[in-house]
Order: C-alpha cells, then structure tokens, then sequence
C-alpha cells in the first residue's frame, strides 16, 4: 500500500541491508581518484558509489589498508 506521506516507508519495504561491507570513504573527490589510480587499491575496489565513497569486499580489506598505508596515506578503520 502507498503512502502518500512518506514515501521512503515504500522504498524501504524493497530496501536490502548488505551486513559486512568495507566501504573507503575520502572528505575530498580528489583524494578517491588518487586512491582509485594506485593498482594495488584499485584491484580491490568493487565499485564507486560516490565521489567519495568506494565499496570494497570484505576479503579485501586488509589489503586496501596495507595499500593505503603504503601509498602514504593515514586510514582509519572504524571497526
């Protein structure tokens, strides 16, 4: 049933919870195309979801922070 009120109550009735994600976030787009550009993260990253925001597999994410760590970034991991 629609509501004519709220209609995220609708889009959330077909919304899909993904439980054990790693996403690499930046605060600058700049800073995700550097990251995006270096091969060692780029392999690991699955998809784009924004300018500022990467989706990464749970099974890479070691490897993205050893990456980036690498590249001479500072990553937090929020756990």
């Amino acid at each position: 049933m629609s509501n004519p009120k709220n209609p995220l109550v609708d889009a959330c009735k077909s919304a899909i919870l993904h439980e054990g994600l790693v996403f690499v976030e930046t605060d600058d787009p700049a800073l995700m195309v550097e990251i995006r550009m270096d091969a060692r993260v780029s392999k690991c990253i699955e998809a784009l979801l924004s300018p500022t925001v990467a989706l990464v597999l749970p099974t890479n994410a070691d490897a993205v922070v050893e990456a980036l760590r690498k590249a001479g970034q500072t990553p937090k991991v929020n756990a």
